[in-house]
Order: C-alpha cells, then structure tokens, then sequence
C-alpha cells in the first residue's frame, strides 16, 4: 500500500494495481479531486483533517477493479506488455518508410 502526496508517484505505483492513498491538503471536494488528478480515481482520499486514513488502513479493499480498469486505461493492455507494443509500433513505422 502507499500513501503519497499528488504527485507521479501515484501514477507509477498504479502500475502494481496495489491500494494506495493519497492526500487531499486542499481540501477540494472528491469529484473535483478526481477530475483534476486522474491518477486518484481509484485510491482513497485523506483529507486534512485525516478522514479517510482509518479507513484505508482498517477497510475493505473495494477499490481492486476501479486500479486494474485505471491501469488499463493509463498504460494500455497489460498484455502483449509496453515494450512488445512500442517495438511493434517501430517496426510498423520502419516499415512503412
């Protein structure tokens, strides 16, 4: 799990599709959180005041399937992986010169 500031940590960790949290020091509502950090979607808001963070480490994981569709959605299939798709796209450009 991760507890993490809004940063590209939460991007990079999404790739492990493992629960994480990230802080709300701002203070904006959830929808607009989530509209302005994408990456968030699928974590748990901690707000200032800490609401939130009883939950994420004593709760439920509910939120296993909104990271795998995040994760697709961010970084592509996970099958074939990233590197067999940008070799393939390299080779269909190589290809069509």
């Amino acid at each position: 799990m991760l507890i993490s500031d809004i940063s590209s940590v939460v991007a990079d960790f999404l790739a492990s599709e493992k629960p994480y949290a990230v802080t709300n020091v701002a203070g904006l509502p959830e929808a607009a959180f989530h509209e302005r950090y994408p990456s968030t979607e699928a974590g748990v808001l901690i707000n200032s005041d800490l609401s939130g963070l009883a939950e994420f480490l004593d709760g439920e994981d509910t939120l296993a399937r909104a990271r795998i569709k995040l994760r697709s959605y961010l970084f592509g299939p996970e099958y074939p992986d990233a590197m067999t798709r940008f070799d393939a796209a390299i080779e269909r450009v190589f290809n069509e010169s």
